[in-house]
């Protein structure tokens, strides 16, 4: 399927044998097997929900609506649109009437208003809609959800959620207004009952069991007693569970019980049973709001929408069936201090009393064993690689070999090596270890003498005596981290002992250091490794191979809050709070286990199948398993990975020497920076870049000159930052060139950098930048690919008001500034001479595009708060306003996207706006045509790829071919 939409997903409809569910203004059926999408006609709003009556399916969203004939199996042909209608105000909820005679159903707005409508063919063979009655109560707020209860139109209960936080419910059953003439009827309002704090997101209601559930944005569900004679609502509970507003709930009956579902802003879903004790909590959406959920009964599934367009759902029967394997414990003098997976099977323990125990985990009834061969001490160390077990204390080091085959333990070597207590020991392979103990003294070993083959001549104190992480780059060359933070590179010269310290990166994951250390490959003269540490973030590592240098080359952030593990490219184990994690980039979390405290002692083993935890909890020792990618976890569409916020900015890449392969830079709020790959009008994920720490406003590539493919990403945002990456879009990696905050220029600590322009010096790869920041300053800076480190301040303007856009125009000399208040400036590239200011707008200039049109006249066009497009010409021989032509009234909410395009039959600008139409505009003529509309909610701009495809973005993108419209 097409990767050509990414926007939030806001209708779910689960039944026994399908499921509905839509993506923007795109609807799809599927049987589980396969997936359809049904026509879509004129729609180009987002669709909100459906309705499904005998063969006939009801899609509405905002003030649309379709009917269309379906059958049992979700054929491409099955599907045929019937009617399409509209609305005067936003539809809520939609029903079916299946006692009423014909096919009736009610459409009940956000104003309380209720239309009944006749479903009917006339005598022309034409489906149409006949409004049988417009309805509505006393009161008129703004209602956000609604949930309509009944199968007949006066029996009908219909309970609303406004704004204020109260329940209104109302029945339209005896009218106080009547207007025959107009088919209208108002109805009194039966109860108003002040139910949260906030708005009420959901409401849902079992008539069977009186629950009324009501969700909202102080993040609270209410579970409410409903009766009907008489009507009244009495509370019962409140659950918090959510750490953000929680937007839908729903109620169901699983295994003989019912249970309670909802989901939030937090991604997460919870299940609470009546009582309103929590039964589970699981994080599905990866990083995006939960809009909607449905349940399928048949298979026990869990589906829900997102704001990046993913349906996902879980299986809840395998997660409430699983259990932990056993508990084990020695006696109630005797404990485990120490645990390891020695075997898939088998596991070995330290106890409180010095003794080295084995157990086979895969035995219920197992029990601990004690290993006869160890001798007995304090040891401040247990670590296991591939059948060898080592032990260390106050000097001294202990080797023991497993036999897998016969359960078996051989004492290889134990004796003293070090000089104090050890405090760490790390097996690079079979043959080589790295010991460290608390003076600092650190030495390589080999085979299984435990052999010194090489000595670290930087001997540390005891703040950096431990090594938390070393990996083995070459025989010569030794990767290891401390736990003061520091990371360090190390090599030995032929025929030497010693170890050098080549470089060092201090405090790379803060103060703790590296927890987790993995060659990746050697390409080259580079090799790359993966470094992970008390943070949630993995940092990307390239080491040159020529002069042992380490430099760093991206960093990805990922939903925990340390990382301890990273068994597969797939898959991390790590820590938040006192959970143990396990999570997926495919399939997000996969486990999410207490431990309490531990994560001070535990171990993992990983398979195809399951993944097995043992920890020690409470002087217990646990044992653990959770099924691997189980059929639980499915995705009804091919999932996405597009930003899970709003995007602020992009831009089209075409490297020459990719084999004209096509990238597509964006960024937004949440912070990413991310690269995909172009084909056709579908996106394919290849990178993120996690080097900002807060969003994302503007970012500018440009090529680098004598590395074919090779580009630089300027960036600026939220916190004064301006980050430089280079992407070589041949080899498919980044290099984080540097992190800049620019507080010394820009005083204000919350000052936003709005804007960023980048030019060239001289066919160098020099460059001058130029920078907008919300502090109402445009700043000059210098910067050199070869002190990537530097950046130099070279100069400031001072506008007075926010600068939300720039555009240059180097062959002009030529700089624009367009501001808050709907000001637009032009400077020279030194920006020390002003050459015009023109007042255009009433409100901010959101966008500008500006194109030059046989070196004789200048044309920009922007947009503005004000809804309105502007056309100035200016004359180049003197900088002269030429003319300026209002497009007012031609979008009725902000201009925020506009982009000017040169064709064959003249020059033309395409603009969108939050109204999401979008517009073609002939500049010489000033003829306007309505191209269409995108579903694309706060749109922020547009990119038009060789007059053919536009690419529309903001809350989503949307590919759009013209040659649709």
């Amino acid at each position: 399927m097409d990767q050509n939409l990414f926007t939030d997903s806001l209708a779910l409809h689960v039944s026994e044998t399908s499921t509905l569910y839509a993506v923007g203004n795109q609807a799809f059926a599927s049987d589980r097997k396969s997936i359809v999408k049904l026509p879509r006609g004129g729609r180009h709003k987002k669709v909100h929900g459906f309705e499904l009556s005998q063969q006939v399916v009801l899609v509405y969203g905002e003030n649309e609506f379709s009917l269309f004939t379906y059958k049992s199996k979700s054929e491409s042909d099955n599907f045929q649109m019937l009617y399409e209608g509209e609305t005067k105000d936003w539809i809520g909820t939609a029903k079916f009437l299946p006692d009423e005679e014909g096919c009736q159903f009610i459409l009940h707005m956000a104003h309380s208003a209720m239309l009944r409508i006749q479903f009917v063919q006339n005598t022309e063979l034409k489906y149409v809609c006949i409004i049988m009655e417009l309805a509505h109560s006393t009161d008129f707020s703004l209602l956000y959800h609604t949930w309509v209860q009944g199968t007949r139109y006066n029996d009908l209960l219909i309970m609303s959620g406004n704004g204020f936080g109260e329940i209104l419910i109302w029945q339209p059953k005896d009218p106080i207004i009547l207007d025959p003439t107009r088919l209208l009827k108002c109805y009194r309002l039966n109860l108003r009952v002040k139910a949260h704090n906030g708005v009420i997101f959901s409401i849902n209601y079992k008539m069977s069991a009186n629950l009324l559930v009501t969700t909202s944005d102080d993040r609270s569900l209410k579970f409410w007693k409903l009766d009907t004679k008489p009507l009244s609502v009495k509370p019962i509970l409140s659950c918090f569970g959510h750490t953000a507003r929680v937007y839908c709930a729903m109620i169901v009956d699983y295994e003989d019980q019912m249970l309670i579902i909802s989901g939030g802003e937090d991604s997460f879903i919870c299940i609470w049973n009546p009582e309103g004790k929590l039964l589970l909590k699981h994080r599905l959406q990866f990083g995006a709001p939960i809009w909607k959920l449905g349940f399928d009964a048949v298979n026990s599934m869990i589906y829900c929408t997102g704001a990046t367009g993913n349906i996902l759902g879980i299986n809840i029967q395998t997660i409430f069936k699983q259990e932990q394997l056993h508990i084990s414990q020695l006696s109630s003098t005797e404990y485990m201090r120490k645990v390891k997976y020695i075997t898939k099977s088998v596991a070995i323990g330290l106890s409180n009393k010095n003794s080295l125990y084995h157990i086979n985990v895969n035995t219920e009834s197992a029990i601990w064993k004690l290993v006869s061969e160890f001798p007995a001490y304090k040891c401040s160390v247990l670590e296991v690689f591939d059948g060898m077990i080592a032990t260390c204390g106050a000097e001294r080091v202990t080797l023991l070999r497993f036999n897998a085959d016969t359960g078996s333990f051989v004492k290889v070597y134990d004796g003293g090596i070090m000089e104090s207590i050890v405090r760490s020991f790390h097996f690079l392979n079979k043959e080589l270890y790295l010991i460290s103990d608390e003076q600092g003294n650190c030495l390589l070993l080999k085979g299984d003498e435990l052999q010194v083959v090489g000595r670290f001549n930087n001997a540390a104190g005891r703040d950096e005596s431990c090594i938390t992480a070393a990996v083995l780059i070459l025989p010569q060359c030794i990767l290891l981290s401390r736990r003061n933070g520091n990371l360090m590179l190390y090599t030995q010269e032929p025929d030497a002992t010693e170890f050098v310290m080549r470089d060092k990166i201090r405090h790379l994951h803060g103060y703790m250091g590296s927890t987790v250390l993995q060659l990746l490959r050697i390409h080259g003269e580079h090799a790359h490794i993966l470094s992970a540490g008390h943070g949630p973030a993995l940092i990307y590592l390239r080491i040159n191979l020529n002069d042992y240098q380490l430099s760093v080359l991206r960093r990805e952030y990922v939903p925990l809050a340390w990382v301890e593990a990273a068994p597969t490219s797939d898959i991390l184990i790590g820590f938040n709070d006192n959970h143990i994690v396990a999570w997926s980039r495919q399939h997000g979390v996969i486990l999410q286990l207490k431990c309490g405290g531990g994560h001070r002692c535990w171990d993992f083993e990983l398979t195809n199948e399951a993944l097995d935890i043992i920890f020690v909890q409470k002087k217990e020792v646990i044992f653990y398993r959770e099924q691997l990618y189980p059929e639980s976890k499915r995705s009804l569409l091919p999932r996405n990975s597009w930003h899970t916020k709003s995007c602020n900015t992009m831009q089209l890449l075409l490297p020459k020497a990719a084999n004209g392969k096509k990238y597509l830079l964006s960024a937004g709020e949440d912070n990413i920076i991310q690269i995909n790959l172009v084909i056709d009008d579908s996106l394919f994920p290849r990178l993120e870049l996690h080097t900002h720490l807060s969003n994302v406003k503007y970012l500018a590539a440009i090529a680098v000159l004598g590395t074919p493919g090779s580009w630089l990403i300027f960036s600026v945002g939220g916190r004064a930052q301006l980050c430089i990456n280079e992407f070589d879009s041949v080899t498919g990696s980044v290099t984080e060139l540097g992190s800049h905050t620019l507080l010394s220029i820009t005083p204000n600590n919350n000052a936003r950098l709005m804007s960023i322009v980048v030019l060239r010096q001289e066919n160098t790869n020099g460059f001058s930048l130029y920078v907008a920041s919300s502090d109402g300053r445009v700043l000059l800076y210098t910067w050199q690919l070869a002190k990537a480190a530097m950046l130099n301040f070279i100069r400031l303007i001072d506008v007075k008001r926010c600068p939300l856009q720039l555009k240059c125009l180097p062959e002009l000399d030529l700089m624009i500034v367009a501001t808050t208040s709907g000001e637009l400036y032009g400077y020279n590239h030194t920006l020390d001479l002003q050459k015009f200011k023109l007042q255009l707008h009433s409100g901010g200039i959101n966008v500008l595009d500006a194109f030059v049109e046989q070196q004789h006249t200048l044309h920009i066009v922007t947009g503005g708060d004000d809804e309105n497009v502007k056309h100035t010409t200016i004359k180049l021989n003197d900088l002269q306003l030429e003319e300026t032509i209002e497009h007012a009234k031609l979008h009725n909410a902000q201009v925020n996207a506009l982009t000017i395009q040169s064709e064959s039959a003249g020059l033309f600008v395409y603009t969108c706006g939050v109204d999401k139409q979008i517009y073609k505009i002939h500049l010489s003529t000033q003829q306007r045509t309505h191209l269409g509309y995108t579903c694309i909610a706060d749109t922020k701009g547009m990119l038009l790829h060789e007059n053919e495809c536009l690419f529309v973005y903001g809350s989503g993108l949307q590919a759009i071919k013209l040659v649709e419209y």
